[in-house]
């Protein structure tokens, strides 16, 4: 991933098509689509879907535009500042909404402003965080982390809507008032007669004839929303678990809807989709204002600013970059060691081409980074100025690798498969899935697999929220489907010989009562399989509860502890008579194996295939000989 290759992503998100975002760009279509194609293969995402009408970015897409666009301005705001004659001390204001980020007018704008605001103050570096719907898809995706940057002052700015009394009768100077923003329809069916020449608003009665829904919007909006429902005798909107960036997907469905939503929060792309954008005749206004928490000019010079624009703009455009990742990267690596030589070494390239690069990338920003001494490298003011940018992109650029390594699991660029802990890794099952994973990965070797292990209700829980595919456990029960892996293996006890009950075939539950147990907790399914066996009077003496099965066959064979397992799974252990197993009598204590999997969705053709060589495995398999 290279900075050239986020440029020309951002460019083409502003435009309806690639052929529109490569004439801005004044390079071939094809040049646009290969390099887009190639950042998609590398993060493993799509970030554009196509349709009759063009292109739209992805849910993906809108998440990664907000974070390549900071990028890309901290690359141009570090060229402006060292390129700047007066370099005072480096100050940060940082910007935070509970706003949704989804490339409408709002986000765009507050670009604009700070491109603006930028050129009068150099030394001040620029943080937006914008809220993203990711999380509800891949549990919390990494957030902005406490940074190792050396700013001197920060100042906060947060942006919101807010109440029409504070709005209008503010008297707290770090509350300042942006917008009133009027809110609209957006539907996909034509309200009025296409020969009606003129934009017509919709009426409460117009209202009363569409099936409204509000999408995913701060608390404030969807307040707004309600009062002005009941001040005009409409029905309350159905909320719906969408977002504004979702009507380009939206307007290719053939439901009909019609969203109540701020006009702000729509970009004017919408309008080539097919959507009718109607305002309302009877207005519902919002109020969005910003907090902010110093007397800094920077600061609301750019609220002042983001006003202004946010009711007439909507295009934002960036320069081109002129500074490279590798060359930030190979810039670190040399202020960390202090040594070409090393740092070149460590970066995996020759010498000479590292040096290079530093040179190109002190020319490009017109200023000496390091002075080359016999000791080493010695970073300039310059250079120590420059680390404080290049932090921040790396910073930003690890975020973005962690959390598409999410995103591609999500998307089947990996399969991830959670596993119960077994104590022998020589029985059947082990055998069986050790087979199919190398089945499954010689048919899809483009796909990642990881195997993770845990207890059941770890696994359960990685199954609900999505940090996993496919689980395996002893459970029948809790979120998900089944389907039956194995038939019964016969559970007992298992003792050291050495502690008794050598030659005994069968133990009766009274025996269990003078025995001394070590078992895993109840977050095991084996647990709670055996407690459900033991009748309430049958009361065992645990002396130790052990999440390690490992473990607790060594406190076996150490003390005069028992336990109780699957024979299976300690075959290898009783055929060389180091543990002997014995039943219970009267009790039928057996368990089975399940492939657990998600209901909420269409298992994959992968994990079809999956759970097919797996099933194949299980009947052919023996355990390894060792």
């Amino acid at each position: 991933m290279e900075a050239r290759q986020l440029y020309y992503f951002l460019m083409a998100c502003q435009q309806s098509n690639h052929l529109k975002a490569a004439k801005e760009l004044a390079i071939a279509p094809s040049t646009l689509s290969t390099s887009i194609n190639l950042l998609e293969e590398e993060l493993g995402i799509q970030l554009f879907r196509r349709t009759q009408h063009g292109f739209y970015p992805t849910k993906e897409a809108r998440w990664l535009y907000s974070e390549a666009e900071f990028v890309l301005r901290t690359m141009r705001a570090a060229q402006s500042y060292l390129g700047s004659s007066n370099q005072s001390s480096l100050s940060e204001i940082s910007v935070t909404s509970s706003l949704k980020f989804f490339l409408g007018r709002l986000s765009r704008v507050l670009s604009m402003a700070i491109e603006k605001v930028q050129q009068s103050y150099p030394d001040v570096i620029f943080a937006v965080k914008f809220e993203h719907n990711l999380e509800d898809d891949l549990g919390k995706i990494v957030e902005n982390g406490k940074s190792s940057r050396n700013t001197t002052k920060i100042t906060n700015i947060h942006i919101d809507y807010v109440k029409i009394d504070a709005f209008n009768n503010y008297t707290n100077q770090s509350f300042v008032p942006i917008y009133e923003d009027s809110w609209v329809v957006v539907t996909n069916s034509q309200v009025f007669s296409s020969d009606v020449k003129e934009q017509k608003s919709l009426s409460p009665h117009d209202l009363r004839r569409l099936n409204l829904y509000i999408p995913l919007l701060p608390d404030q909006l969807r307040e707004d929303a309600v009062v002005y429902c009941n001040n005009h005798d409409l029905s309350l909107p159905d909320y719906i678990d969408e977002d504004v960036g979702s009507l380009p997907r939206l307007s290719q469905t053939l439901e009909n809807f019609s969203f109540l939503v701020p006009k702000s929060a729509l970009s004017s792309r919408l309008e080539q989709r097919r959507l009718f954008i109607y305002p309302l005749q009877q207005p519902l206004v919002s109020h969005l204002a910003a907090y902010i928490s110093n007397k800094v000019p920077a600061a609301h010079e750019l609220i002042s600013e983001f006003s202004d624009l946010v009711s007439h703009s909507d295009e934002v455009n960036f320069s081109r970059p002129q500074l490279t990742f590798k060359q930030i990267g190979y810039f670190l690596e040399a202020l960390d060691t202090r040594n070409i030589s090393l740092a070149s070494k460590k970066m995996r390239i020759a010498q000479p081409a590292l040096s290079s690069q530093i040179r190109k990338l002190e020319t490009i920003l017109g200023r000496k980074l390091f002075d080359r001494q016999r000791s080493g490298l010695k970073p300039t003011l310059a250079g120590h100025a420059f680390a404080v940018y290049a932090g921040l992109i790396h910073e930003v650029l690890h975020r973005v690798r962690h959390n598409v390594v999410s995103i591609s699991a999500k998307r089947q660029s990996r399969l991830r498969i959670g596993v119960i802990p077994f104590a022998d890794n020589n029985t059947r099952f082990s055998s069986a899935l050790a087979s199919s994973l190398l089945a499954w990965r010689k048919q899809y070797p483009e796909v990642a697999i990881q195997v993770l292990e845990g207890p059941s209700d770890i696994l359960q829980d990685w199954l609900q929220t999505k940090t996993v595919h496919l689980i395996i456990l002893e459970s029948n029960s809790g979120f998900g489907g089944r389907l039956e892996l194995s038939s019964e293996e016969e559970m007992g006890l298992i003792t050291n010989p050495a502690h008794g009950l050598v030659g005994r075939d069968e133990v009766t539950l009274d025996d269990l009562k003078d025995l001394k147990f070590v078992l895993p907790t109840r977050i095991f399914g084996i647990r709670r399989l055996i407690d459900s066996f033991l009748s309430s009077k049958t009361l065992l003496k645990i002396e130790i509860e052990c999440n390690s099965i490992v473990t607790a066959l060594q406190l076996v064979r150490q003390a005069p502890l028992a336990t109780i397992l699957p024979k299976a799974s300690v075959e290898r252990s009783i055929s060389s008579g180091e543990l002997i197993f014995t039943r219970i009598s009267k009790l039928c204590l057996e368990r089975k194996l399940y492939v657990g999997f998600s209901n909420e969705r269409e298992l994959s053709m992968i994990e079809r295939e999956f759970i097919a060589l797996l099933y194949s495995s299980l009947e052919t398999a023996n355990p390894c000989d060792n």
